[in-house]
């Protein structure tokens, strides 16, 4: 039997998927060094309803890297964190989400002040 795939981004679905319009897959980087919570993932809440973050952040001697899913309602989100792990004593960051201007923000909050390189993969589904 034929298998009859689509491709999006780069990754292939099979004939189950009927739709691919809604989701999106974007990968990116930022650096940080504050403890000020900052800005890393934003998406408007007109398109997006819904996004998984994975997150890789390193510092000089310490490592961590966490998944987190995101929802929103259109004026309150969520976020929970399921899966952190990192290479210190110490985690490298903590997360928080909120609605800013529109848009459904991913905060990262660093634990001490030294400068951090961060990589994002973000798949999001929309509304």
């Amino acid at each position: 039997m034929a298998r009859n795939y689509r491709t999006k981004n780069g990754i292939s679905f099979g004939t189950g998927v009927s739709d691919l319009s809604g989701l999106n897959i974007e990968y990116y980087t930022t650096s940080l060094g504050t403890t000020t919570p900052t800005v890393i993932g934003l998406c408007s809440t007109s398109v997006i309803r819904s996004a998984k973050y994975l997150v890789q952040l390193t510092q000089v001697s310490n490592n961590q890297v966490a998944e987190l899913l995101t929802i929103h309602n259109g004026s309150s989100a969520s976020v929970i964190e399921y899966g952190n792990i990192s290479t210190g004593n110490t985690i490298v960051a903590s997360f928080s989400t909120g609605i800013t201007s529109g848009n459904m923000v991913l905060l990262a909050t660093l634990a001490s002040a030294i400068t951090t390189n961060i990589k994002i993969e973000r798949t999001s589904i929309g509304i």
